[in-house]
């Protein structure tokens, strides 16, 4: 459509931006919708928010400041939002959040479908999606012409498929929303200062005149951000976010088949990675050593891609990203052997992992490694201690179900919250999943004095502890992933 002759449905809008009037809603509470929105209200005073969800429990958390994951300085900012600006509300009234918005953030779950057998599918279940603009279409109105933005990591082409859903209700969808793709880079445990210094904002959005403009609104709900905005075709910005994640990780990977070989040959994976780094080619971020990459989008965005490209008979690029979920999985597996391997006798071991959520500076657990490695350990026979500072038992035990690890009958493990003597007591290693910052400043010296066995050992699988400090404790054996 030529873009100079092409009707725009943005004049009203940008007007009510002018006027302070405008109303962003956002469909999902979850991790993506609530931050974002809870972000935008506290850095936008002049716009009002809506955040939606069909769960009450959920929304009764946020109304009552009682957040449903951990995130770092996200209080700070819930409070700017909801007792100074007080442009923010939570909210189980779907209908009302899309009736009274200009522009709307779907921020529901896109996870890969499960088959028949539990496991993880390529093709993303988009049955959430599907029924929220099934929803949003009941409220079609050329007189209130609203902006849909695709928050949630989406299949190319999912533009379409949206006009196609509000099709069926809708005999003129395009006069009544204006279809665009903003994908997100929270990344947990940096997602507000994401949100507040972000690299660049992304806004997929047409070609055509109408295209154009709705960019240029979307671009006045951040005039307090000061930032790169880049306008894309909006397959090209669906396409990007699931390729991005795809390259981190491939970095995380690459890093992590190099463990093995410093190991074997006296390396160190820090140095490997320090002079990988110092290249300007490359760069340094994203090339720490890991049990494997875990959380929402990895996994998800790569099997996305996969299914893409075995839809359109690409077999050889196919093969490529499924090499990538292969060499993770590896990594997993050496680790869990490498444990094993020095406890021959799991029924009078016990052991003790320190961390469950795949990251730092987050509560979430979503395809974190470590469930693998728990997994594995308590199927094995061995007593199993989990200790994490941010972790609750309830997620432990949902995502051990979600990735199909069935524990259920297992007597053999026990979660110990935050709680460090219990979990070290009478324990024989103290295995380190995840890399909080504690990990590395707890008193070993008196960790080591509830521990048991004939042999106490640490197993750093994230390769960022003080490995001489600890050794003057007197473990036995301190392993440092890759050294």
């Amino acid at each position: 459509m030529d873009s100079q002759t092409s009707k725009s449905y943005m004049a009203p809008l940008k007007n009510k931006l002018e006027e302070g009037t405008f109303i962003v809603g956002s469909i999902g509470a979850g991790y993506v919708g609530a931050i974002t929105s809870i972000i935008l209200a506290a850095r936008q005073p002049n716009l009002k928010i809506i955040v939606c969800d069909v769960m009450q429990e959920q929304i009764n958390k946020w109304n009552e400041g009682r957040f449903p994951f951990y995130e770092p300085d996200l209080e700070k900012y819930y409070d700017i939002a909801v007792n100074v600006n007080k442009n923010i509300t939570f909210t189980v009234d779907v209908g009302n959040c899309i009736d009274q918005s200009d522009a709307l953030f779907i921020c529901v779950n896109t996870p890969p479908k499960v088959d028949s057998d539990a496991v993880l599918g390529k093709e993303a279940d988009m049955t959430y999606f599907d029924a929220a603009i099934r929803n949003i279409s009941n409220y079609g109105n050329p007189e209130k012409h609203k902006i849909l933005i695709e928050k949630s990591t989406v299949p190319v082409g999912t533009y379409k498929r949206i006009n196609s859903l509000l099709g069926e209700k809708i005999q003129n969808p395009e006069a009544c929303f204006t279809i665009v793709n903003m994908p997100e880079f929270l990344a947990e445990g940096l997602a507000v200062q994401r949100l507040l210094n972000p690299d660049r904002i992304v806004i997929g959005t047409t070609e055509d005149l109408n295209g154009q403009e709705a960019f240029e609104v979307i671009k006045g709900l951040y005039t307090n951000t000061e930032t790169l905005f880049l306008k894309l075709r909006t397959p090209s910005s669906e396409l990007a976010k699931l390729f991005i994640n795809g390259m981190l990780a491939q970095r995380v990977t690459s890093m992590n088949s190099m463990t093995y070989l410093c190991e074997k040959f006296g390396g160190s994976i820090q140095e490997v990675q320090r002079m990988t780094g110092s290249d300007p080619r490359i760069g340094p971020l994203w090339l720490q050593a890991s049990p494997g990459f875990g959380g929402s989008c990895f996994e998800k965005d790569i099997l996305s891609l996969i299914y893409i490209f075995e839809s359109e008979g690409q077999q050889a690029q196919a093969l490529y990203w499924k090499a990538l979920l292969n060499m993770n999985d590896a990594q997993k597996h050496r680790i869990l052997d490498m444990i094993i391997s020095e406890f021959p006798e799991p029924e009078s071991t016990t052991l003790t992992l320190f961390g469950f959520a795949f990251k730092k500076n987050t509560s979430d657990t979503r395809l974190t490694a470590i469930a693998y490695i728990a997994n594995g350990l308590i199927h094995k026979g061995y007593h199993v201690k989990i200790h994490d500072p941010k972790v609750t038992e309830r997620s432990f035990h949902f995502e051990m179900e979600v990735q199909g690890f069935n524990i259920v009958e297992k007597t053999n493990y026990e979660f110990c919250g935050s709680d460090y003597r219990k979990a070290v007591s009478g324990s024989s290693a103290i295995i380190i999943g995840t890399e909080w910052d504690e990990y590395n400043e707890l008193n070993y010296n008196e960790l080591i004095t509830l521990m048991d066995g004939d042999k106490k050992n640490l197993y750093d699988f994230r390769s960022y502890v003080d490995v001489q400090q600890i050794q003057q404790a007197g473990f036995s054996k301190v392993f440092k992933l890759g050294n």
